[in-house]
């Protein structure tokens, strides 16, 4: 390895691996509302070799006797670090750690083979960070784990290089759906630019084509052990999960401007939006200006966002957003202004960040720690009454039970009948059920208790608990 290699590791890869461990023992990420639909399938895998998700059992027949509902490789993925690592949150938050440092240290590789700069580097996993803050135990790390080590084996034009490569995509894909609409613009931009650069001949041509044949039929066994070969049932339960979470193409800009204008949307994600809209017809009008390597990345990205935009526009506050800042970060990087103007522009950048995570910044300063009912005393009642239905959402399984789970439990967020997700009124909790729930949950369930919020600087906000993961039990 070459001195001017070491010093890559050394200046940027060392710090993001020692920024992803850092968090790991702050207990980040915060869990989400579904961490227990993304990880339930792979405890159940390790406990009993089924792949199910019995505290989906509920939401849907077709979930008691299989996990279908998504594609398998990332609960089996998972699954295999539990064996080894154990049940338990720290094993959870170690797995999307490493799940972090692959997708930092394999983005940071990608971007200095194509000479960007560090700092590029730096914010892009800077941004990464703050997308996966929300994410919870979801499958997103994961796959964008695979996404860039796909992409980096396919950097340099070597033909098992391109097996790997595609392998690690077909992964990606298996993993979280909709890596495809940015691992296929990518890989096409790569495989374009490596075919460029060399005198293709039919040969040439014929074995990187092998690759891919031999990566598809590789993966696609993979895939047909996971689902023990029922093809035919997973297609029909994969289109039957999909038809009520993506919207039809007519439908795709109103649910974008639905989404975008929950509450301070406009400003939050339009910012953002606005923003990079903006930087991008800078960089086309004055083309001139920039390199053509930049020129190409943006055209390669906005084609996987208007891919992202209508193939699952839900995730527009997501990885979409992400990619977002991605571009925002290599247009920066990049532009030359005068001092005064380049300040200016940093200064509007990290305003708009700081309104992008406005929301975390918001439940950081104005948290408090306690709880409604203590994480010992949810312990104890449910040893006390054994016999109960318990329905309980991600904070109490990750707080109070750190996944040793009492038998037979629910999911609280998919406890009411599919295509609904969680329940919005007591009169929807079962007789002899008792609820286990975050406190917060009052923000949804107008009948429970009310919830103290966060202040800062002295003014309340409505929509921001001041104890999220406070707990609350209602027989």
């Amino acid at each position: 390895m070459t001195k001017k290699n070491n010093n890559f590791y050394l200046a940027v890869i060392t710090p993001i691996i020692i920024f992803w461990l850092l968090l790991y023992f702050l207990g980040y990420p915060p869990p989400s509302v579904d961490d227990l639909a993304f990880t339930g399938a792979a405890i159940n895998l390790v406990e009993s070799g089924e792949f199910v998700n019995p505290w989906l059992a509920w939401w849907d027949e077709r979930l008691i006797e299989r996990f279908f509902i998504q594609p398998p490789f990332h609960q089996y993925t998972l699954a295999g670090w539990l064996l080894f690592f154990g049940i338990s949150t720290r094993s959870f938050l170690l797995f999307n750690c490493i799940c972090y440092c692959v997708f930092s240290s394999f983005a940071a590789l990608i971007l200095k083979h194509y000479d960007f700069s560090k700092t590029t580097s730096f914010g892009v996993t800077l941004f990464f960070s703050f997308w996966m803050s929300s994410m919870g135990f979801r499958q997103d790390a994961l796959g964008m784990a695979y996404l860039a080590v796909g992409l980096w084996f396919l950097c340099r034009d070597r033909v098992f290089r391109y097996f790997f490569g595609f392998c690690f995509l077909g992964a990606a894909l298996l993993s979280a759906p909709i890596t495809i609409t940015y691992s296929f613009p990518f890989a096409s931009a790569i495989l374009c630019h490596n075919f460029i650069s060399k005198k293709v001949q039919n040969r040439y041509i014929t074995v990187r084509a092998l690759s891919l044949l031999g990566a598809i039929i590789v993966i696609f066994l993979l895939f047909l052990l996971c689902i023990d070969f029922k093809l035919g049932l997973f297609l029909s339960d994969l289109s039957w999960h999909s038809s009520f979470r993506r919207q039809p193409i007519t439908e795709v800009i109103p649910a974008a401007l639905w989404i975008v204008s929950i509450g301070y949307g406009k400003i939050i994600h339009g910012s953002l939006f606005s923003i990079y809209t903006i930087l991008c017809c800078f960089v086309f009008l004055k083309k001139e200006k920039f390199s053509r390597k930049l020129k190409v990345v943006l055209t390669t990205l906005n084609i996987a966002l208007c891919l992202n935009f209508f193939v699952y526009v839900s995730t527009i506050v997501g990885i979409f957003s992400f990619f977002c800042w991605t571009g925002v970060i290599l247009i920066w990087s990049e532009i030359q202004l005068q001092k005064t103007k380049k300040i200016i522009l940093s200064f509007l950048c990290i305003v708009v960040f700081a309104v992008n995570n406005s929301l975390s910044i918001i439940s950081i300063l104005g948290s408090s720690k306690g709880s409604d009912v203590t994480y010992r005393e949810v312990q104890k009642f449910v040893s006390t009454y054994p016999n109960k239905t318990y329905v309980m959402d991600s904070a109490a399984v990750r707080f109070a039970f750190d996944y040793k789970l009492p038998v037979e439990i629910i999911d609280w967020t998919f406890s009411v009948p599919a295509p609904l997700a969680y329940p919005i009124s007591l009169s929807q909790k079962p007789n002899n059920a008792v609820w286990i729930i975050a406190a917060a949950k009052g923000a949804i369930v107008r009948e429970l208790p009310d919830f103290p919020r966060a202040k800062v600087l002295g003014y309340e906000f409505q929509s921001v608990p001041r104890n999220p993961y406070a707990l609350t039990i209602i027989e």
